[in-house]
């Protein structure tokens, strides 16, 4: 089997080349005789129609594979993980964290004693912490991307977790801590996805914590970047409300006037 076809299509994500893969699967089932190879080859296609966002076909490709090899413990557990992970996939939080916990308790032991499958629990531990944080359950989600904040984690990863940790702090209200991970968060750099709430949720914590100075430098630079932030969700008005509340608390009483007017809709 030619894996470079594969590889095309999951960094292309070129359906053409999904297709080119597809038929590189299935040539190579084709040709195995052995249940267990075959069942690995049909977890590795149903892999790639998760890339595809082919959901159903995802999970016909996982029966298939347990079919083929039902009394083997690793094609189980691969499966069992594929199948959970899959609701990440389909933006479905509350499933992804209910069959992430299943397959957690199932394989708890495999997970802890076996070296090769830490990768596994290490990213079922973090999956369940961010769905946590999707679905509000902050303290649940603390405990978790803590744990998670201490795996080896790519930057990028890394920089999410502390940003989604300074948000489970601010929407608790603990604002210290908010910003604490906020700032871990700026220190690392953050995602483009994230950088404007990082920064306006930095603001809102320095302000509640009273370093006014601090919130309307950050403040300012959520307005500098208005355009650019109000792609995700980030609100002009709500930049300028603030901005008047600190300025006020600065006694910049000109200043607040103006942000005020601003933050008046037109």
């Amino acid at each position: 089997m030619n894996e470079s076809i594969v590889l095309d299509a999951v960094k292309s994500r070129d359906p053409i080349a999904a297709e080119k893969a597809f038929k590189e699967y299935d040539v190579a089932i084709q040709r195995s005789f052995e249940p267990t190879d075959k069942a690995r080859l049909l977890l590795g296609k149903a892999v790639l129609y998760g890339v595809f966002l082919r959901f159903q076909e995802c999970r016909n490709a996982l029966q298939l594979a347990l079919e083929q090899s039902p009394e083997d413990p690793d094609i189980r557990l691969e499966a069992d993980c594929i199948g959970a992970r899959l609701y990440d996939q389909q933006n479905k939080p509350r499933e992804a964290l209910e069959h992430l916990t299943a397959v957690l308790d199932k394989y708890y032991q495999r997970f802890k004693t076996e070296p090769d499958l830490h990768f596994a629990y290490q990213d079922i531990q973090l999956r369940r912490g961010l769905n946590a944080v999707r679905l509000g359950t902050f303290r649940d989600a603390i405990g978790l991307l803590k744990e998670s904040s201490s795996f080896p984690l790519k930057r990028h990863e890394m920089s999410d977790v502390f940003a989604n940790l300074g948000v489970c702090f601010s929407e608790l209200g603990e604002f210290e801590s908010a910003r604490e991970y906020f700032l871990k968060t700026l220190e690392i750099g953050p995602t483009r996805q994230w950088e404007g709430e990082v920064h306006m949720r930095l603001a809102v914590a320095y302000a509640k914590l009273g370093s006014l100075k601090e919130a309307k430098r950050e403040f300012q630079s959520c307005e500098q970047k208005a355009s650019e932030y109000a792609v995700h969700g980030i609100e002009i008005n709500k930049t300028y409300r603030w901005l008047a509340w600190v300025c006020r608390g600065l006694g910049e009483d000109v200043e607040a006037l103006q942000y005020a007017n601003l933050a008046r809709p037109i």
